[in-house]
């Protein structure tokens, strides 16, 4: 793929960071005027609304993805960007709950739900387009390469937002500034889906386009395959999304810590992970992605209480700790997941049959984090066996998966259709 090209496939997992990133991070910010009360029933239900934005994500993965794998990934991947512009220009212009009421709450939601729909497909999309199209001995560094776009699109959502909490401090945050990033993300989606008009269809999509298509009738043969990529996702995602989008909220809004701190150590930890990502890709390339993501996720396994110890007791000089030792955990495991995710899964089903489980796990198990450390706080050790279990559960998977052939070398049953003889 030319410069371009990667370039394009890339920036929707670096839209998908940067916009759905975005909103814990000013959720202290307008989270008031649009949910009201104290600043803890602001922030709870403003988590409650981010968890829903995830309901819709199975349904963009069911119908996104059966677009994908019977009218191709290119024109797949256009209609993800340009849904997730429309719904982060619809928050930036969202109008506060002084002006209109409980309609504002409400425009949120819709908001946040278009969103989910959107990176419903874009995500297990992403990894398919960028299976396909990479040599397999590249796999790793090309898997590495979409999380190292997501990396930076963390990156730019924190910097933007801290540089504004500088120049118009919090109170200019609260007054309208909130409003700014999510505008640059409604811009960038659009300028990518249009520059998505220029990739070239996936080689085996094109092999395999004209072969039936029957969800229904490949169900048994794909039973296992899905169950597959629900296991590999379950401890990641609750992973991803406890160290992603708790602590910066939860930092300034509950332990009262300095914002700039606070923001200043999410930007240095995403910087090191730019780094550490392609360098944990090409170490899958080596000794093999899955058993590089099961490794990183035993170390989290290990990790989990210590960190969130030192999470809710250590003040700044704790939270640096955290936030850095997370991400580079973290890097460990999600350089490589997309590869790991989409070689589980046969060609002709790849984008439903990964987007289906993976959407539903990241719902259930990701997009609750935020309220169920909330729901925790005072008895902290709860959190920490659920998480520990469900890391558990992706070790035990991986490793199984791992000494399972492709799932392109078993073939997928689907029943002849039965032609009712003449006379």
């Amino acid at each position: 793929m030319s410069r371009i090209r990667l370039l394009a496939v890339c920036a929707g997992f670096g839209l998908e960071a940067y916009d759905w990133g975005l909103y814990p991070l000013l959720l202290c910010y307008f989270g008031p005027s649009f949910f009201g009360g104290d600043p803890q029933h602001a922030l709870f239900s403003g988590f409650a609304v981010f968890a829903a934005g995830f309901l819709t994500r199975p349904l963009g993965g069911l119908v996104l993805g059966r677009y994908a794998d019977t009218r191709g990934r290119r024109p797949a991947m256009r209609l993800c960007l340009a849904g997730a512009g429309i719904a982060a220009l619809g928050m930036a212009l969202t109008p506060s709950g002084t002006t209109v009421g409980v309609a504002a709450p409400i425009l949120v939601l819709l908001w946040r739900t278009l969103l989910g729909f959107s990176f419903g497909g874009e995500t297990p999309l992403g990894h398919s387009y960028m299976y396909e199209m990479t040599p397999q001995q590249r796999r790793g560094a090309g898997a590495a390469l979409l999380a190292t776009a997501a990396c930076i699109g963390g990156i730019v959502a924190n910097l933007l937002v801290l540089g504004l909490v500088l120049a118009l401090g919090p109170d200019g945050m609260a007054a309208g500034g909130w409003r700014i990033p999510f505008l640059v993300g409604a811009l960038a989606s659009m300028l990518f889906a249009a520059l998505r008009g220029g990739l070239a269809e996936s080689g085996e999509f094109e092999l395999r386009r004209h072969q039936a298509y029957s969800w229904w009738s490949a169900r048994r043969s794909l039973a296992v395959p899905m169950l597959s990529v629900a296991g590999v996702t379950i401890g990641a995602a609750a992973s991803f999304y406890l160290w992603s989008a708790v602590p910066t909220a939860y930092a300034i809004t509950l332990l009262h810590l300095d914002d700039t701190q606070v923001l200043l150590a999410t930007s240095t930890a995403s910087l090191v992970n730019v780094v550490a990502l392609p360098l944990f890709g090409r170490l899958g390339d080596r000794v093999g992605c899955a058993r590089l993501l099961s490794s990183a996720a035993t170390v989290m396994t290990v990790a989990i209480g210590p960190l969130l110890y030192c999470l809710d007791h250590g003040g700044v000089p704790g939270y640096w700790i955290v936030v850095l030792a997370s991400h580079l955990i973290m890097a460990g495991m999600v350089a490589t997941m997309p590869a790991v995710l989409a070689g589980l899964v046969p060609a002709r089903y790849r984008v439903t049959a990964e987007a289906l489980p993976y959407t539903a796990v990241v719902t259930l198990f990701g997009g609750t984090m935020p309220m169920l450390k909330q729901l925790t706080a005072d008895h902290p050790v709860l959190l920490t066996a659920y998480v520990m279990l469900l890391l558990s559960i992706t070790v035990a998977t991986t490793r199984w998966a791992d000494r399972r052939e492709p799932a392109d070398a078993r073939p997928v049953l689907v029943p002849p259709r039965t032609v009712p003889q003449q006379g």
